[in-house]
């Protein structure tokens, strides 16, 4: 996942590069400082070790279900917290 949110941020850097300086979407501009901020980095991280060690059997897609689960509960009590 890490890789994939690194891919992103060079297209979106790519992308800002190409149209002059500036993104024509309001909506780009907030997807870059999103995916760049610590707040998100930290979200992925907890998303991708409770991945690694969550013990379910089922599909793929019930294992990633699951984690996000989790995931958004530990991201709405950081942000409750902060």
């Amino acid at each position: 996942m890490r890789c994939v949110v690194q891919w992103l941020l060079v297209v979106l850097q790519w992308m800002y590069r190409c149209v002059g300086g500036g993104f024509p979407n309001a909506k780009l501009s907030s997807l870059q400082k999103v995916l760049s901020s610590d707040f998100f980095s930290a979200v992925r991280e907890v998303y991708e070790h409770v991945y690694e060690t969550v013990d379910l059997s089922g599909s793929v897609e019930v294992r990633a279900n699951a984690t996000a689960k989790v995931s958004s509960a530990t991201t709405q009590s950081l942000s409750l917290t902060s």
